[in-house]
């Protein structure tokens, strides 16, 4: 079973880079095993990505988040909970919760039915 703690562990693997966040996002379903999973990413775009934040009035948040790669992976949408978790320089827990790109997304695109994020 998937839990917080698993993605605060991925996230904490990703390497730290001044000016980027460290964070990692998994789907589960039902029974909390795992649908998809992805990072952050700061050289990747997606039209999704900005169709999301063109709507929510920031369309320079163009870089593909990890809540929305994370969906974009779960293709046959059997995902039930969305995980996300974000760590500091140090490997502590931040707090994680989606940004309004992806809350919509999260809304709109998927059957998702439950959100959970460090703090």
């Amino acid at each position: 079973m998937i839990s917080l703690d698993y993605c605060i562990k991925k996230a904490s693997s990703l390497p730290f880079i001044k000016g980027q966040k460290r964070l990692w996002s998994v789907i589960v379903d039902r029974r909390g095993r795992l649908v998809s999973e992805s990072g952050n990413s700061y050289s990747q775009t997606h039209t999704q990505m900005f169709h999301y934040s063109r709507r929510v009035g920031s369309p320079e948040k163009c870089y593909l988040h990890s809540e929305i790669s994370a969906i974009l992976r779960d293709r046959n949408r059997k995902g039930y909970k969305i995980i996300t978790a974000r760590v500091d320089s140090l490997g502590n827990p931040c707090l994680a919760a989606p940004c309004l790109s992806c809350q919509l997304a999260i809304k709109e695109a998927t059957n998702l039915k439950a959100i959970e994020f460090s703090v």
